[in-house]
């Protein structure tokens, strides 16, 4: 029965190393902050980039205007000055008419200086989100490549501890197997302990009566904690 004792505590480590690894991947971080990061850097980025090409047609557009009201108000002085029109009143209408236009370039001439004086902000804006949302998709990157990698670390150190746990548990009966997974599920993982000083069950941290720690020196018989039900070993095997 010391043989089988030892195999079930060695089979409680290798169960127990297989825990941590299964609660060290669902604890890991993929990078979510990261993520979160490159989102809303990315979102920046979209809305400063957008801001910038509305702002260049903005500019665009001004500038035909301006070449559209020059032309006209060239026509019109060509025409208001040229000799061929002699009528007072037409001249009088084409007057009025360049100096609308005059007013009309001078108006676009202050609305494309406004647009100039975005343009600088806009470009600024773009260039800034712009590295922002490298970096941080650096930083994703990097945070995914190290998820990565630890897993196909703990995945292996997984692979390899369970390929022990095969062996570790050939030499056990299927009833003791079977009553050993019980004991696990029923207490968060842990069936088998050992007697801390003597006296303590490591599984609940109780204190074991004398008596029961006679039977565990003197007996082959699998015995029990009173109080978690563990299997318990007197020593660690």
């Amino acid at each position: 029965m010391k043989e089988t004792l030892a195999a079930l505590y060695s089979l409680q480590q290798l169960d127990t190393a297989l825990d941590t690894i299964k609660r060290t991947m669902a604890t890991m971080d993929p990078g979510k902050r990261e993520r979160v990061a490159y989102d809303v850097a990315k979102q920046a980025h979209t809305v400063a980039e957008q801001h910038l090409h509305s702002v260049q047609a903005n500019i665009r557009d001004t500038e035909l205007e301006q070449k559209s009201v020059e032309t006209k108000r060239a026509n019109e002085e060509k025409l208001l000055y040229g000799g061929t029109v002699r009528s007072p009143k037409e001249l009088q209408s084409l007057q009025q008419e360049v100096e609308m236009l005059a007013r009309q370039r001078a108006t676009l001439d202050e609305k494309l200086l406004e647009h100039m004086e975005a343009l600088a902000g806009a470009k600024q804006a773009e260039a800034e989100t712009r590295h922002a949302h490298k970096a941080t998709a650096i930083a994703l990157k990097a945070k995914q490549e190290e998820y990565k990698q630890n897993g196909e670390v703990l995945t292996q150190q997984g692979r390899e501890l369970f390929a022990q746990r095969k062996q570790a548990q050939s030499p056990i009966p299927p009833d003791l197997l079977q009553q050993y997974e019980k004991l696990r599920s029923a207490n968060g993982g842990i069936a088998v302990a050992f007697i801390i000083d003597g006296t303590i069950c490591d599984g609940c941290r109780m204190k074991i009566p004398g008596a029961l720690i006679t039977q565990l020196k003197e007996t082959s018989r699998l015995l029990h904690c009173d109080n978690c039900r563990r299997i318990l070993v007197y020593y660690k095997a």
